[in-house]
C-alpha cells in the first residue's frame, strides 16, 4: 500500500520536529504552546497527527519552586498527558526531560492530536519566573483522521 504524500512532500508516518519557546508565564498553556501545525503549513486537508515525543530543554531554571505539565489539549489549557509534574527550579542549565524518560504519573509515550488541538506547557504548581527553554515536539502525520 502506498503512503499518502504530504503537501510539502513528507509522507504519512514520517517524523517531523517543531521547536516551541518556553518562557515564564502564569497563564495555562502560555509558557509554551503549539497548535497542530499541519493546517498552517498550507495543507489543503488538515491532518491529525501522533505526537511521538516531547523533549524539554531547560536553558535557565525558574527562580522559585515550579513544576510544569505538558500535554495535548483541545484549547490552551493545562494538560499533563505527555509529561506530568516536571520540576524546573533546581534544574542545572541544559537539562533535558522527555515524555519517554520522565513522563511523571500521567505522561504517555505517544498521544493522538486532532488537526485543531494544541500541545501546551503550563505551570502545574509554583512560579515560573526566570524560566527559559525549548520544547521540541516530534510528530508523525496520519493519513486522515480516526
Amino acid at each position: 500500500m502506498a503512503q499518502a504524500a504530504h503537501l510539502n512532500g513528507i509522507a504519512a508516518g514520517a517524523s517531523i520536529q517543531i521547536p516551541i519557546n518556553v518562557t515564564a508565564s502564569t497563564t495555562s498553556g502560555q509558557i509554551g504552546s503549539l497548535q497542530n501545525p499541519e493546517p498552517q503549513l498550507g495543507n489543503i486537508f488538515p491532518k491529525d497527527v501522533i505526537v511521538q515525543r516531547a523533549t524539554l530543554l531547560i536553558t535557565q531554571k525558574s527562580s522559585a519552586a515550579c513544576t510544569l505539565d505538558i500535554g495535548v489539549a483541545s484549547t490552551l489549557t493545562l494538560s499533563d498527558n505527555l509529561m506530568d509534574g516536571v520540576s524546573v527550579a533546581a534544574t542545572p542549565a541544559n537539562t533535558v526531560y522527555s515524555n519517554l524518560s520522565a513522563p511523571g504519573t500521567n505522561g504517555e509515550p505517544e498521544r493522538y492530536m486532532a488537526s485543531t488541538d494544541y500541545v501546551t506547557v503550563s505551570v502545574a504548581s509554583g512560579n515560573a519566573n526566570g524560566l527559559q527553554g525549548t520544547l521540541f515536539v516530534n510528530y508523525a502525520l496520519l493519513d486522515g483522521g480516526p
